[in-house]
């Protein structure tokens, strides 16, 4: 199927204020938070996308980057906000789980699997 570059960019907003709210949780926001606060953010993103794949043509589009193996641009600011995280918690990874999962989830509604081949 063919990628447009408007196709690149669905859901840019939704994805930023997403990203924004994961940016200002605290270091192990995942076992402290309940319900996650960012929530609302990703429900709003997942409607989006979804509100993308339901028009005819874009159902089985599997969004990456340019590259293969490389994330989509809706789910790259989440992927750079990880890795901050892992410098600043030291490496923990429970510290970032809460930015993985969202991770997890942005490529899953973009390229449909929790991995880009």
């Amino acid at each position: 199927m063919h990628i447009t570059d408007q196709d690149r960019t669905v859901c840019m907003g939704e994805s930023d204020a997403w990203l924004q709210c994961l940016q200002d949780l605290p270091l192990g926001a995942a076992s402290t938070t309940a319900p996650e606060p960012c929530l609302p953010y990703q429900e709003s993103f997942l409607k989006c996308a979804a509100a993308w794949r339901a028009v005819p043509g874009n159902g089985g589009k599997k969004l990456r980057g340019k590259h293969q193996g490389e994330a989509p641009s809706q789910c790259r600011q989440i992927a750079c906000c990880y890795e901050s995280c892992m410098q600043e918690a030291q490496l923990n990874s429970t510290q970032c789980t809460h930015i993985m999962r969202g991770f997890k989830t942005c490529v899953n509604a973009m390229f449909l699997s929790e991995y880009i081949t």
